[in-house]
């Protein structure tokens, strides 16, 4: 397991980029995967520095459009609906915005990119810790991926540890699941 998480880690460093490093390569899509709301329904401070990172390459002219991609249970709880409106907010033309209701988790979000959306090239937006993987599965689904790491704000030292901890056996799972479409479902 440790050494398939150093080949997704080492094998995706080249498609990731920082604010201080970016390069002016443009990608059709901006995809940002949902990480929570505040009891307000407001998209929590990790997934506002997704969405700020997502604006940052708009706004740049990098990506033309940005899907939302999370959580979706309805009325209650909708982290897509959320996102959607944070960057109505920051005028985005709700034109140039789609929504993913279905990203469940992050293998998940970018079948249903490819799948519904049919998406070649993409800017992934999260923090440092989840990017290795997003490129990986993203690579094995025939995307041109890139990222922009959206660590824009200081996060709870023991969330984050666990965070990092979690990835390890998720980076292992999603390997897995990445092999098993390559070899059975593609087409």
């Amino acid at each position: 397991m440790i050494i398939l998480n150093i080949y997704v880690i080492i094998s995706s460093k080249k498609h990731i980029f920082r604010k201080d490093n970016l390069k002016n390569i443009k990608a059709e899509y901006g995809i940002i995967l949902g990480a929570g709301l505040t009891k307000d329904k407001k998209p929590s401070r990790v997934l506002s520095d997704r969405l700020d990172g997502a604006l940052l390459l708009f706004e740049k002219g990098l990506i033309d459009k940005l899907i939302v991609s999370g959580d979706h249970r309805g009325e209650e709880y909708s982290e897509t609906e959320a996102m959607e409106k944070y960057l109505l907010e920051h005028n985005v033309p709700k034109s140039k915005i789609f929504r993913d209701d279905a990203g469940f988790s992050t293998f998940e979000t970018v079948c249903n990119c490819k799948k519904y959306y049919n998406v070649e090239s993409a800017y992934f937006f999260s923090q440092a810790f989840h990017l290795p993987r997003i490129i990986y599965i993203a690579k094995r689904f025939g995307i041109n991926a890139l990222a922009l790491e959206c660590n824009f704000h200081q996060y709870n030292k023991t969330k984050h540890a666990k965070w990092y901890l979690r990835e390890i056996p998720s980076r292992f799972k999603d390997f897995l699941w990445a092999t098993y479409y390559i070899l059975f479902l593609k087409k």
